[in-house]
Parts: C-alpha cells; structure tokens; sequence
C-alpha cells in the first residue's frame, strides 16, 4: 500500500451528526456547497520550519553518527543558495498557478494514480458494517452452501434504496455541509468523487472517472463472479421501491444460477498491476463491442453491489472470517476494485464495504454509509407499507464476454497471482470491552493520544526497537484537503517505552515519561491539522526537482529520508465504530496496520501483517493488550 491513505472517521446523526473530528449539521440551512468560499487554501510552510521538524521526526530511531550525518544533509538543503530555497520558490510559483491548492494533484498522482502495484490490498480499504437492530428480520434458518438467502437480498436492497436516497440529496444539495470543530466550514469536494466513480487503469498512470450531479440510473451487482446491470430507477427518474430493488436483485441471481456455462470471472483482472490490468483491458475493449460496452456499464455505475456466498453461512457470525472477507475477497474473487465503492452483503445476511481509495478518503465514504445505516434502524426500515419509490423495474441485464486465447490465459495467470496475494495477508480483530473512551477520559488523558502511546509501547516490548509511525489527519479544512501524516514516533515516545522497560524506573518518572509522550504526540496531531506536518510538503519539494539536480538533493540522497517513509506502524482512527469498523493491509511488507476505534465503554481494533514477515500478529495483540492496562494502572 502507498503510504498516507488510511483515515477513516464515521459518522454518527441524532440532532447533530458528528465524528472525532467533525460535526454535520441536522438543520437544512446552507446547501451542501454553499460554503466552500469560506474554506481557506492549504498554506506552504516555511522551508526551514519543515525540515526542522523532519529532524526532530528522524531523531528517535537514527544512531548518533546517522544523525550528524542527516543533519548536515538537511542543513546544506536548507543553506542559502541551496536546492531546497529553489524547490521552494517553485511550489510557491504552483500554489500561485493552481486553482485550488498546491498539493492537490501532486498527492493525487504520487500517492494513488501513478502507483504500479495492486490497488488491491495496498490501496483499497474495507469495513465490516453493523447490523440492523430495531427490525425483526428473517434470518436464514438453513440458508444453502454457496447459495444465496432470501435475508441477503432483503438487507440488500434496503442499504441500496438508502445510499440511493444519499446520492439524491447530493445532487440537490440537500447534503449540510460538514463543520470542523471551530464552528468553520470543511471542503465537501470529496463528496463529488463517490457515485460513479472509477480508477481506470492506464500504462503508466491511471485516471478517475466520476462526474457530478451524477443521475446515472444503474448500478452494478456480481454474484458468483458474474456482473450484471440492475436499474436502481424508474423511467420517470425516481428511485426504485425497496421491493423493486429486492425483485431486481433476485431476477438476477436466479438467472446467473440457471445458466450452466458461467461467463469468466473477469473482476479479477481488477486485482492485478495497474500496467497488467490496463493491458488487458485495452485489448478485451479492442476485441468486441460489447466488451467496450461492458466496461462502460461497469464503471459508470453509480457504485458496486457484492452478494457474496458462503460454503456455510455461519461462517459469517464469525467477524475475523467476514473482515478478512471484506478486505480480501474470496482470493479476490466476486469484486471490482476499481469501484469507489462496492457494497458487499453475504448470503449470511452481514454487510461491509471494500472501496477504492484514490479520490477520496474514508471520512466521506463513512458519512454515506453511517446514514444508510441509521436509516437501517429507522421507523420505516423494512416496512413494505413504507415502501417508497417506483414500482415499476426494468429486467436486468447479465454482461456476456468474450475473450480470445491469450486474454484467457493473462485471465489464469491473474487468478493464480491474486490469490496467491491474497493469501499473504493476516487479519485479525481485537476488542477491549474492560473500558474505552469514558475510562481513558476520567484519567485526564487524550483517548487518541493514549491509542499511539499504547501501540508505541507494544511495538517497543515486541521487536526492542522504535520505529517510524504513521497517523493520518484529516486536513478538509482547506480546498481540496486530503490528509496529513502525523509521524508519532518521538524522543519523547522512545523514553516513555523505555521507561515503561526499565524494573528499576520509578512509577513517578514513568508518569511524567507518559506526559511527555502524549504532550508530544498533541503537537504532532496539531502540526498535521493545520497542514504544518512534515510528510506533504516534502512531497511537493520533491515534485519540483528537475533533471541533474540530484546531486544538489542532500536531504533527499541521505538514507534516513527513505528509511523515514518506511512506515512500520500505520495506523487510523475510526472512532467511535459503532456503526462500522474498518481496516487495511500494512504499507510496507515488515509492518503492521493497525485501525481502531474508541467508544464509550469499548475499543475495537483491525489489525493486520504481510505473511512470512519478522511481525507476529498474535504476539501483537496480547502485547497492546498488556500495554492498554499498564498505561491504565500508571495513571490511575
């Protein structure tokens, strides 16, 4: 996975909807755009300011003579008459050419588009959804092995119709707009890039397909590896009743069920390297009509739906097995991961998503699905006396294929790799019901804050060595905002993990060790919020670079500038999980990824790790365990 993606915050409506680090308004005053004028642009820090913090980022896990020699690095950068003052005049020259922000398409192309390897597992996310708990739903009492259930394409069609009545409101501005903490108004922009939205695949790099409004009628639905088009409204352009969707859904499971020769399970293809995939589709395009045709079906969907089977539907109650499903696949089988988002609903009746993350980050997708899942547990959640919309549904179409021998082969070699890829990749979820955001407060303590310092500290008593570690935080305060990294590794996160080691350390000195951490890591997370953060503005120097200018490049030449991306430890917050709980692979192949969520009274984690690697995920999960309670005890 490319670094810096992973921020995922869910949304919470009652009179006021809100996450960790938003609040959405309940009242339909301005429109969902009207106060974009008010966000301000995303500022260049300064130069020397930057670089100074990178040193202080680096410190921790650099020996002193690595040290001495990146310093110098950084400071013959920095020097007057030095590469880093020239590469700075020249993003100022950007900022003052593009509309919006300096960053926006520099992070859009280096972090996702020009990105070679699988968007699967390096680049896509999944969640595992909550289940509806106000409707007395039929749950499937012998659903059959690898079969779908009636339950299945109930729930279905109800997520459908509600994420359906989103993009309805998004296309009349109905949507309020997002307000950040201060009561000032966040960038909706995001909110443009979620229906009908694709990452096409192109040699060397991709692009993003969307458009908005997007009155686009149909949607996309794969069952059993095969994709069909389904008319999610009527002629008249209203959305279909829920029991319109619901009869859609199954005309065309029953069709893909009668049909004894299956059409090949291209989807696949959509797991390979971007240059593979790209290939492959230009010549299934330039092979038949309806290939093209296909494509475009698919892609100008507004979203994907994913009924997936099971071998035993109660394997589904299990929510290791179901995540792992959501974020893999049945070895990547029955998806299309270029989709910016795909509904995924089992033949056991639970729900997930697995999205695509290249034009928006997870903070939006989460508000769609936290309302549809709200609306879930409405009063007229599964009511067919309260069901709206056209009754009226058009028959569904089943896109046939046709591919020649060598596209049929390139086929076989993706099914083997992607499932070999697929099988690299351990994840497990941990829950800790003992306390959670209540307990953590009434110690004085930041429950973010005391997240890292707990996972600083496992990752510490495991491998004896601190690392590099990534947080992401949401900069939608500016135009166009995506993301910040907050580097939470520190010397003051270094001498608490160490103290917390030391038999001999007294439990005073621990505490104030621990202070100092998590003072540390405010900072941190205030540097990124404000766009004041180390990892962007790096990024953007070096996009300015031009030939023979390397040599001049000492701060990007010396080795601890590529040691300091590699992210050991990447991390998201997506509290409070409630209404769902995401997750995601590592980013590099030695590493950890870790998602978690704080509620009340519980914390809930996704972890994961690359099979046949130094990191032992089952020692990680007992270990942050025991640093959660030893990090408890001192304070309390």
């Amino acid at each position: 996975m490319i670094l810096n993606r992973n921020v995922y915050l869910v949304a919470k409506r009652s009179a006021r909807m809100k996450t960790n680090s938003c609040k959405f308004l309940s009242t339909a005053l301005p429109k969902t755009f009207d106060l974009e004028s008010k966000v301000p642009r995303l500022q260049i820090p300064p130069l020397h300011q930057t670089v100074d913090r990178y040193l202080k980022s680096v410190e921790p896990w650099l020996s002193k003579s690595q040290f001495e020699a990146t310093t110098k690095a950084a400071k013959e950068f920095v020097s007057p008459g030095g590469l880093g003052q020239v590469l700075q005049q020249r993003l100022q020259q950007l900022d003052a050419s593009e509309k919006y922000s300096w960053l926006e398409k520099i992070w859009l192309n280096k972090a996702y588009l020009e990105f070679r390897e699988p968007c699967f597992l390096n680049v896509n996310w999944y969640a595992s959804l909550s289940e509806p708990h106000n409707a007395v739903l039929p749950r499937p009492n012998q659903a059959l092995s690898y079969q779908s259930s009636e339950f299945q394409l109930v729930r279905a069609s109800e997520l459908i119709a509600n994420i359906l009545d989103f993009n309805d409101r998004l296309n009349s501005q109905e949507i309020p707009p997002d307000m950040g903490k201060d009561g000032a108004p966040l960038c909706m922009n995001q909110f443009k890039y979620q229906f009908g939205t694709t990452r096409i695949p192109k040699l060397g790099i991709d692009e993003v397909v969307s458009k908005y409004p997007n009155y686009t009628r149909h949607i996309s639905v794969m069952y059993k590896d095969q994709v069909g088009k389904v008319n999610v409204y009527g002629t008249d352009g209203k959305r279909l009743s829920k029991s319109a969707i619901r009869a859609s859904l199954k005309q065309l499971v029953d069709k893909i069920d009668s049909i004894q020769e299956k059409q090949p399970a291209v989807g696949v293809f959509t797991a390979m390297n971007r240059d593979f995939w790209a290939t492959a589709r230009s010549e299934m395009i330039s092979l038949s009509k309806k290939n093209a045709s296909n494509m475009e079906i698919i892609e100008s969907s507004l979203f994907n739906v994913c009924l997936d089977v099971l071998a035993d539907p109660k394997m589904g109650f299990d929510l290791d097995y179901r995540s792992n499903m959501f974020l893999k696949g049945d070895s990547g089988n029955n998806r299309w991961f270029d989709k910016a988002i795909q509904l995924i609903v089992t033949s056991s009746g639970h729900a997930g998503l697995n999205c695509e993350h290249t034009p928006v980050d997870a903070n939006t997708t989460g508000r769609i699905i936290s309302e549809a899942l709200l609306s879930e547990n409405g009063p007229n959640a599964y009511k067919e006396n309260e069901d709206i919309g056209s009754q009226s549904y058009e028959p569904v179409e089943l896109l046939e294929w046709e591919l020649d021998t060598k596209l049929k082969e390139k086929l076989m070699e993706a099914k083997t790799k992607t499932g070999e890829f697929a099988n690299s990749v351990n994840l497990e979820t941990l829950d800790m019901t003992e306390f959670g955001g209540d307990k953590i407060k009434s110690l004085k303590l930041s429950p973010d804050s005391f997240v890292q310092m707990s996972i600083q500290l496992a990752y510490y008593k495991l491998h004896k060595t601190p690392c590099p570690t990534y947080e992401a935080a949401a900069t939608r305060s500016f135009m166009h905002g995506r993301t910040e990294c907050v580097r939470v590794c520190s010397n003051e996160s270094v001498a608490f993990t160490k103290a917390m080691e030391n038999p001999s350390m007294l439990k005073e000195n621990k505490r104030m060790a621990l202070e100092a951490a998590l003072n540390s890591h405010k900072t941190y997370m205030g540097w990124g919020l404000v766009g004041q953060g180390v990892d962007r503005h790096l990024l953007g120097l070096k996009c300015q670079m031009e030939q023979g200018e390397s040599d001049r490049a000492t701060l990007f030449s010396d080795p601890a500038f590529g040691m300091s991306y590699n992210y050991k430890l990447s991390t998201s917050n997506v509290s409070p999980a409630r209404l769902f709980r995401g997750g995601f692979a590592p980013v590099v192949h030695d590493g950890y990824g870790i998602a978690y969520g704080i509620d009340k009274n519980v914390m809930r984690f996704a972890i994961s790790t690359w099979k046949n690697s130094e990191c032992d995920l089952g020692r990680f999960k007992g270990t942050l365990g025991e640093s959660v309670e030893e990090i408890i005890k001192l304070r309390e």
